[in-house]
């Protein structure tokens, strides 16, 4: 969150760490900074401070506590150009108490390279054009062939896992970058915006 405001999804990986997208956190001017562009991004001029963001952490009555994020820690490699290696860590102020809306997710062990497993997708993202979500949703997708997310580029593709609704609605939408796509046990990557217009 950002001045109250939902800006991305993310998913606990630990008490003191969040998992969401690196683009959450770039400063609209980095899309003209030619030193943004670059394949090794400098943080100061391309990304906010940690001081303006905030997770929203839901207690036990599902009521949203924010917690301050304190340091950001983007994938060194991330570039803007192409969305690889879109991913960040958000250190929190404080640990997270841990209970039955919130709990660390499991990271994957191996590469998830299964097409036709079904996999989750969460977030508060905007459920139609004017609209944010007051509560958390879900939406079943199925893991496709990377190559139906990626523009027939064989290099990227194998950065991404490519999943599709099983539903009509049930997918990711603008607010869910960074939420995570996950199996029952453990996360599988991070979502991108991929929602058409209503």
């Amino acid at each position: 969150m950002a001045n109250g405001n939902i800006m991305c999804g993310g998913a606990i990986i630990s008490p003191r760490y969040v998992i969401t997208a690196a683009h959450c956190f770039l400063k609209r001017e980095a899309f003209q900074e030619n030193q943004c562009l670059q394949k090794k991004m400098p943080k100061a001029p391309c990304y906010y401070p940690p001081e303006r963001f905030q997770v929203g952490i839901l207690n036990n009555s599902g009521t949203r506590v924010p917690v301050q994020v304190v340091k950001l820690i983007a994938h060194p490699l991330f570039s803007i150009n192409g969305r690889i290696n879109d991913i960040a860590l958000m250190k929190l102020s404080r640990p997270i108490r841990c209970g039955k809306l919130n709990a660390p997710i499991c990271l994957p062990k191996r590469s998830r390279n299964k097409i036709g497993d079904n996999l989750i997708v969460a977030g508060w993202g905007k459920y139609s054009e004017n609209n944010t979500e007051k509560k958390l949703r879900e939406g079943r997708m199925t893991q496709v062939d990377k190559k139906k997310c990626v523009d027939g580029s064989e290099s990227k593709a194998r950065h991404y896992v490519c999943a599709v609704a099983t539903e009509t609605n049930q997918k990711s939408c603008f607010g869910d970058s960074g939420s995570a796509i996950f199996t029952k046990f453990e996360t599988t990557g991070e979502s991108t915006p991929r929602c058409p217009r209503t």
